[in-house]
């Protein structure tokens, strides 16, 4: 009889307290989320117009699993771009090619080391988390200001990669 107690009070819990991995990230985290989705609308990697069509857009995250999982909830299965690409969320450390990747301040030591070994292609975009973490080759980089989060485009690294910024997107930033 106690067992069976204890079996309803657990199962009473988990159904009055459901747990997300949104539950547990900051409001700017999820803004984070956002603003990279939308980034990826705005970008062109002339590349994948060569693949055979539809093809895919590789977004590899470099932070915890529960900003992973709220981005590939995020993303669902919308498709992006003027070609309607598919977009595939993935781990960094199980990445082998990466059209985006975003890296966090919590992730930063096991990223660059991730990164060091994928050998980037010319068309990778990375994307920093906050400018203070100096993160090599980051194109897009968050920062605060006046307690809103802003990005910052390095437009100088943008120039050396095979892709394509809408002037829409660099209209919002700072340009570095």
């Amino acid at each position: 009889m106690p067992l069976r107690r204890c079996l309803v009070a657990i199962c009473c819990l988990l159904l009055y307290f459901p747990v997300g991995a949104e539950d547990f990230l900051s409001k700017e985290d999820k803004l984070k989320a956002a603003y990279i989705w939308n980034f990826i609308g705005f970008i062109n990697w002339p590349n994948l117009e060569l693949d055979k069509l539809p093809s895919e857009i590789r977004i590899c995250i470099g932070a915890s699993n529960e900003f992973l999982e709220f981005f590939r909830h995020l993303v669902g299965n919308r498709r992006v771009g003027n070609l309607q690409h598919a977009v595939e969320v993935l781990q960094l450390e199980k990445a082998t090619k990466c059209e985006l990747i975003y890296v966090s301040r919590a992730s930063k030591t096991t990223a660059l080391k991730l990164v060091g070994a994928q050998s980037l292609n010319d068309d990778t975009v990375i994307v920093a988390d906050i400018s203070s973490i100096n993160f090599p080759g980051s194109a897009i980089i968050f920062y605060q200001e006046k307690r809103k989060l802003r990005f910052e485009v390095d437009l100088e690294k943008i120039n050396t990669l095979n892709v394509n910024i809408s002037s829409e997107l660099l209209k919002l930033a700072r340009i570095k």
